[in-house]
């Protein structure tokens, strides 16, 4: 497949879980920039990430996986009430 020399129009960040061998896309729509804060993650759950670039010709194929990364809430447990979680990507292109 080519890309036809087209410009990258953006990213998609896909997740999987530890225990879930399928990638759900954590960006329903290409971002431009190359960080992305992914706002839903399960505290707990161990994660991996990846990233597809998109183009006029399409997807491209998935970059290589980000170790697994457990999440945990930063300023440690909370007995009373939950925090928001969040996880920042950085793309190194």
């Amino acid at each position: 497949m080519s890309d036809g020399g087209s410009a990258i129009i953006g990213y998609v960040v896909e997740a999987r879980t530890a225990y879930n061998p399928r990638w759900m896309k954590v960006t329903r729509t290409p971002i431009r920039g190359t960080e992305f804060v992914y706002t839903d993650p399960l505290e707990g759950d161990e994660y991996e990430f990846r990233v597809v670039a998109v183009n006029e010709a399409g997807y491209s194929k998935p970059s290589n996986t980000t170790p697994l990364t457990r999440i945990k809430d930063p300023f440690g447990p909370f007995p009373t009430f939950t925090t928001p979680l969040s996880v920042r990507l950085t793309l190194d292109l």
